[in-house]
């Protein structure tokens, strides 16, 4: 419902949560369409110092390619693939499931430099996901 989204929207949990976790200023570090930029390169220096980064939008793909890398045998993924079936006639872009245009874009205000975040790490992921053939390939789409 609209009044779940709005509480999302306005949680202080939910703002920026990536550069949340994976700034170095813990305190005070993100302030909704005003998280500074200085919080955002944080975040991105971290990154680039994790030997693999996955793009959840192909997490499947990715796994698989990660145990490959790392000569594992390959993960269990029946329970991923399941949920993608069973969700795979529905979707909708986040704009279609919020409904709500104003909602909408207040989330991609206030989340602006989580979203910035995403797309500067897909193309150093570990699986290039816009290569494949997913349904959700922008953060219109996978917010």
């Amino acid at each position: 419902t609209a009044g779940v989204w709005w509480n999302y929207a306005s949680s202080k949990c939910a703002d920026n949560y990536a550069l949340k976790v994976l700034s170095k200023r813990k305190t005070n570090c993100c302030q909704g369409a005003n998280t500074s930029v200085d919080i955002l390169n944080d975040a991105k220096d971290l990154i680039r110092r994790f030997t693999f980064v996955i793009d959840m939008a192909c997490m499947d793909e990715s796994l698989i390619e990660l145990a490959r890398v790392l000569n594992l045998p390959l993960p269990e993924l029946k329970y991923h693939k399941k949920q993608l079936k069973k969700h795979a006639a529905n979707r909708f872009t986040a704009r279609e499931r919020i409904g709500n245009d104003t909602l909408y874009e207040y989330l991609m205000s206030r989340f602006r430099r989580d979203i910035e975040l995403y797309e500067w790490s897909r193309p150093i992921s570990l699986v290039d996901c816009s290569h494949l053939n997913l349904n959700n390939n922008t953060v219109d789409e996978r917010a």
